[in-house]
């Protein structure tokens, strides 16, 4: 789709929050990437030029907006996430049996190494603890 990270993180949000039916805002789209409001608002001016989005008013809050994905768009953006994740399965296939068994160990080591129970900051003792 030629477009940036953040700019498909947030066409990924509108497809979500359209699915289940949930009223997409800057303010919800700020938050969901963690970005400013002011480069939200630089986002959505980005996305709404090139035809991706479209913004509305809100339908129970007059000084709010909604954000939703365009239908083209949308379409586009599964068929691409659908393409990605058919290369990564091909690139699985070609896996050995024996290349597998190396690359479930190294996913399941990362995973542990990375999960929250081993996080260092969950056994650090807190100034409420030392009392």
């Amino acid at each position: 789709m030629r477009l940036g990270e953040t700019d498909m993180r947030a066409l990924h949000f509108l497809i979500v929050c359209e699915n289940t039916e949930t009223l997409a805002t800057p303010g919800a789209i700020a938050q969901a990437l963690e970005i400013s409001s002011a480069s939200t608002t630089k986002l959505l001016d980005r996305l709404e030029r090139a035809g991706h989005i479209r913004r509305a008013p809100h339908p129970s809050d007059r000084r709010a907006l909604v954000i939703s994905i365009e239908p083209a768009t949308r379409a586009s953006a599964i068929r691409t996430v659908g393409a990605q994740h058919a290369r990564r399965v091909d690139a699985a296939k070609r896996l050995t049996p024996a290349g597998r068994e190396i690359v479930i160990g190294f996913l399941d080591d990362m995973a542990a190494e990375i999960s929250v129970e081993n996080a260092d900051w969950i056994h650090e003792e807190s100034p409420d603890d030392l009392h």
